[in-house]
Order: structure tokens, then sequence, then C-alpha cells
């Protein structure tokens, strides 16, 4: 495998380990993803995407689930940024993605959407994980 189109790093980590871990696993099968888009090879993504589809839904109902064990107070904001992600998902799901650059297009968008929403979203409910 080259290089990674996303490190994870300690900033990303909320402190349940659960849940680091799945945040972990995301970025792993986007990190595949990116491989398969520059590799220079034809390949179908579609069972990657699939599999990054059904991991991000299962992690985001784990989530709202510990959310709601903890009480955080912004569940409600957050499970609809959730349900925001869920619609931009099944848009990804249902997409043709057959050359390198409609590919990176959507990485870009999962990057950048994925290490936003857990480094300012994700990080705002650490401290009722704490208390």
């Amino acid at each position: 495998m080259g290089a990674k189109f996303i490190v994870w790093d300690k900033y990303l980590e909320v402190g349940n380990v659960k849940i680091d871990g799945q945040h972990q696993g995301i970025l792993d099968i986007i990190n595949e993803l990116y491989q398969s888009a520059v590799s220079g090879e034809v390949v179908d993504i579609s069972v990657l995407v699939k599999t990054l589809v059904d991991y991000s839904i299962h992690h985001l109902m784990d989530e709202e689930e510990l959310m709601e064990e903890i009480g955080y107070p912004e569940l409600n904001h957050h499970r609809e940024l959730h349900n925001i992600l869920r619609r931009e998902t099944l848009k990804v799901k249902n997409a043709k993605h057959s050359n390198a650059e409609k590919q990176l297009e959507l990485l870009r968008f999962l990057r950048d959407w994925w290490l936003t929403h857990i480094a300012q979203e994700d990080r705002k409910y650490v401290p009722y994980l704490n208390s």
C-alpha cells in the first residue's frame, strides 16, 4: 500500500475504544478507496463503497446510542448532522464511480467530512464521556 490519503492522529481520538476503532476503520476504508483510485488500474470500487456505506451507517447508530447513554445535550443537532451524511452516503452508494476524477472527488468529500466531523463535532461530546 502506498501513501495514505488520511493518517490517523491522536487529535481525532474521542476516548471511547469502540468509537475510535470505528473511526479508524472508516478512514482505513477511505484509504483503500484512494489506493484503488490512484492505482491507474480500472477497478470496480463498488464493493468498497458498499462496505464504507454499511460500516458508516452502523457507526453513526452506535455513536448516537453512546451519546444518548451519556446524556449528551446536543444529541439532536449531532443526529441531524448524521442524517445529512446518511443522505449523502446513499447518493454515494447509488452513484457511478467509473473514472478516477469522480472517485477522487468522492474521496475528497469523504475525507473532508469525516475529518471535520470527528475533529470538531465528535470532540464536543468528549467531556460527557469523562464525567
